[in-house]
């Protein structure tokens, strides 16, 4: 399964290193569950949890849930005939779980901007609306958890 050991170095629980014969379980492991990835060929197992498990699919809707019940606007992170739904910070976004829009409204709750001078970034702040650096995206995608965001302000450009 692991070849010379260059992924697990020898951390592979088999079916004979388990308390209950003929099934593998995480009675044994002595860390978290939640550090646990269970790769499993059989049907039985896991009898606690039988139902077919994507682990691609289970980390999509974790990281769905980070940025969940932000909508943000972009300005001055793009070029500006660059189409927006292409950037990488917008599909970082929704694959976290935000709803990112071109257009101002009041259901805005973030701006991310690279320069706090422009327009969408003076609305931002006249209607007390998040005001970050697209730095804020990239740590939040980083540590799978949305982060401080007044750790990540936008100031104005020194132009």
């Amino acid at each position: 399964m692991c070849p010379g050991n260059k992924y697990f170095h020898s951390r592979i629980i088999a079916q004979g290193d388990c308390t209950q014969k003929y099934q593998k379980g995480l009675d044994i492991v002595l860390g978290r569950e939640s550090v646990v990835l269970i790769l499993d060929d059989t049907q039985a197992g896991r009898k606690d949890n039988i139902e077919d498990r994507d682990v691609r699919q289970v980390l999509k809707t974790i990281r769905k849930e980070v940025l969940k019940d932000c909508k943000i606007v972009f300005t001055h992170v793009f070029p500006t005939n660059y189409t927006a739904e292409h950037h990488h910070l917008w599909i970082m976004a929704e694959q976290l779980g935000a709803t990112c829009s071109t257009e101002v409204d009041p259901s805005v709750t973030h701006m991310v901007s690279g320069d706090a001078g422009t327009d969408k970034s003076r609305w931002a702040a006249r209607e007390n609306k998040f005001l970050v650096n697209p730095g804020w995206i990239e740590a939040s995608n980083f540590l799978w958890r949305k982060q401080p965001e007044e750790n990540f302000l936008c100031v104005k450009s020194k132009q």
